[in-house]
C-alpha cells in the first residue's frame, strides 16, 4: 500500500507493525535516511543487527531474501525472532525475490531503499498493491514541511525565535531535509542555554551552511563563472546533495531573477528589488539584473525544468544532466 508524504511519520510510529516490508524511496536522500532510521527505532533493531543484501546478489537467487529473513537472529529467540533484511539501490530485477517473500509466511521485514524511482517501477508497484507492504515516498520539502520542522523541531528544545528571523530562516532553508536538519542542529546549539534566537543569530549561523553552499552553484550559474560552477559542483558532489534540489534552488532564483527583471523595467527601485536577498549576495544580484535578458532568463528556466524531468526518469541521482544544464545556461547569458 502507499502512504501519502504527510502521513508517514505517524503510520512509522504507529502502524509498521501491521506490514513485513517498507519500500523507502524518492529524490530526498536527507529524508530516506530519516525515515530508514525511524523505521528501524520502530521495529527496535539497531542498523548493525540488519542483514543486507547486495541487489546484485538479489536479482540472480529468487530465494536469498526469504532465506535470510528466516535465518536465526544473532541476538537470539530462535527461529521466532524478527530479521530485518535491508537491500539498499534496488533495482526492477529483484521483483521476483521481494514478491517471494512478501507471499511466504515468516517473521521477517525487509527494508529497502531506492532512487526518484518512477510510478511504472516493478519494485514501487509490488510495495504499493500488497497489504502486507507499504511504499514511502520521500519527496523534496515543500514551504509548509519546511515550517513544520523548523517549529517542532525549536519546540523539541523550548528554544524561542524572533518573528522576523523565523521567517527569514524559512525562507533560507533549503528542499533536503538531511540538511536542514543539520541546520537546525547548529542553531540549537548556538541558543545554547540562553534558548533564544534573533535574525542576527540566525544570519551568522547560515552565513556557511549547506544551502549557501548551494547558493554558490546557483550564483555561479547566473554569475557565468565557469571555474565557480566547476568547483561548487565537485563540493556539493562530495557532500552528497541531491541533483533535484541543485535543480530546484536554481529555478527559484531564475525565477527572482525574473521577476526582479519585470519589476525593474517596471521602475522599481534597487533597494526594493534586493530587500530580500542574502547581503552576501546584493551585489552579483545586481549584476545579474543588469546583464541578463529577460528573454534568456525564461529559457533558463525552460532548460531547468527539461533537467529535472530527465533527472526524474532515470532514477538517479544524474550529476551529468545536472552539470551540462547549467553549463547551457552560462552560455544563455552570453547571448
Amino acid at each position: 500500500m502507499k502512504i501519502q508524504a504527510y502521513k508517514i511519520p505517524v503510520f512509522i510510529k504507529n502502524d509498521l507493525g501491521t506490514v513485513q516490508g517498507a519500500l523507502v524511496y524518492g529524490e530526498d536522500v536527507g529524508l530516506t535516511r530519516e525515515y530508514q532510521t525511524d523505521i528501524l527505532n520502530a521495529l527496535g533493531v539497531a542498523d548493525f543487527d540488519c542483514i543486507r543484501l547486495p541487489a546484485q546478489d538479489v536479482e540472480t537467487d529468487t530465494d536469498s531474501i526469504l532465506n535470510a529473513a528466516c535465518s536465526p537472529s544473532l541476538l537470539g529467540g530462535g527461529q521466532s525472532a524478527m530479521q530485518v533484511v535491508r537491500i539498499d539501490d534496488i533495482t526492477v530485477k529483484c521483483a521476483k525475490a521481494i514478491q517471494t517473500f512478501l507471499d511466504t509466511a515468516h517473521t521477517g521485514f525487509l527494508l529497502v531503499t531506492g532512487g526518484n524511482l518512477p510510478a511504472a517501477n516493478a519494485i514501487r508497484k509490488i510495495f504499493e498493491k500488497q497489504k502486507n507492504a507499504v511504499s514511502l515516498p520521500c519527496y523534496m520539502d515543500d514551504d509548509r514541511r519546511i515550517g513544520n520542522l523548523v517549529s517542532e523541531t525549536l519546540r523539541q528544545y523550548a528554544i524561542r525565535i524572533s518573528p522576523d528571523a523565523l521567517q527569514w530562516l524559512q525562507s533560507h532553508m533549503g528542499a533536503d531535509r538531511m540538511i536542514s536538519r543539520m541546520e537546525l542542529e547548529k542553531l540549537v546549539l548556538y541558543a545554547g542555554e540562553q534558548k533564544s534566537l534573533n535574525l542576527d543569530d540566525v544570519k551568522n549561523v547560515m552565513a556557511d551552511s549547506a544551502h549557501h553552499r548551494v547558493d554558490d552553484v546557483v550564483y555561479a550559474v547566473a554569475n557565468g563563472n565557469v571555474r565557480a560552477l566547476e568547483n561548487g559542483l565537485c563540493v556539493l558532489l562530495d557532500e552528497g546533495i541531491g541533483t533535484i534540489h541543485i535543480l530546484r534552488m536554481c529555478q527559484n532564483h531564475f525565477i527572482t531573477l525574473h521577476r526582479a527583471s519585470t519589476d525593474m523595467i517596471n521602475g522599481m527601485g534597487i533597494d526594493d528589488l534586493t530587500r530580500a536577498v542574502f547581503w552576501k549576495h546584493k551585489k552579483a544580484f545586481i549584476a545579474q539584473l543588469q546583464s541578463w535578458k529577460p528573454k534568456n532568463l525564461v529559457r533558463a528556466l525552460y532548460v531547468l525544468s527539461e533537467a529535472e524531468k530527465k533527472c526524474k526518469q532515470t532514477g538517479t541521482v544524474d550529476f551529468t544532466i545536472l552539470s551540462r544544464s547549467l553549463y547551457q545556461i552560462i552560455g544563455l547569458k552570453k547571448r
